[in-house]
């Protein structure tokens, strides 16, 4: 019998089998998490350069349509890739103006670029007072193009386990470089 115990506390055989299953819960959750960690920096990084991107294109010409827009948000799907961005996501474009001794007022806005729905723009409706960070100074006969954007990113494992996703929100800023763009065509 003692033989018998011996033998059984020298037998190595298995030894790995049980380090693996020992071990390989930890590995796991270690690789998802990094997993997980990379794909919500990528998407951060996606939409924070999807808003100065749009900011930026929109800030360039002298003046702006609504065709125009349309085919800038158009690109919002190219630039998340390979993120889904359709039914995710959601830009607004507001240009904000400021006329001799009056405040910021919101001259125009535009959305569009995905179908998620429940998002508004932090910085008012057109025709009335836009309220600009703390800073940021607007002078008289001035516009600035404000981009923002609201994505619901889709986690790979937590929503497995509390089956909720943040909503990113990301905003720029830029100033039109060659007219007033206070004013949005229809042409």
């Amino acid at each position: 019998m003692m033989n018998n115990f011996t033998h059984f506390l020298k037998d190595t055989r298995g030894v790995a089998a049980i380090e693996l299953a020992i071990v390989l819960p930890l590995l796991m959750t270690l690789f998802l998490g990094v997993v997980e960690i990379s794909n919500f920096v990528l998407v951060n990084q996606r939409t924070e350069k999807m808003a100065y991107t749009i900011s930026d294109v929109v800030s360039q010409g002298e003046t702006i349509t609504t065709a125009e827009l349309d085919n800038i948000l158009a690109a919002t799907s190219e630039i998340m890739k390979p993120f889904p961005f359709n039914t995710l996501g959601h830009v607004i474009i507001t240009a904000v103006h400021r006329n001799v001794n009056d405040t910021p007022k919101v001259a125009w806005q535009y959305e569009g670029g995905g179908t998620l729905h429940d998002t508004h723009s932090h910085f008012g409706g057109p025709g009335f007072g836009s309220p600009l960070p703390q800073g940021f100074i607007l002078n008289e006969r001035e516009t600035v193009i404000i981009t923002e954007i609201y994505y619901n990113h889709e986690n790979l494992v937590t929503t497995m386990f509390n089956g909720s996703n943040p909503q990113l929100y990301k905003f720029a800023f830029y100033k039109p470089r060659l007219g007033a763009l206070d004013v949005i065509s229809t042409q």
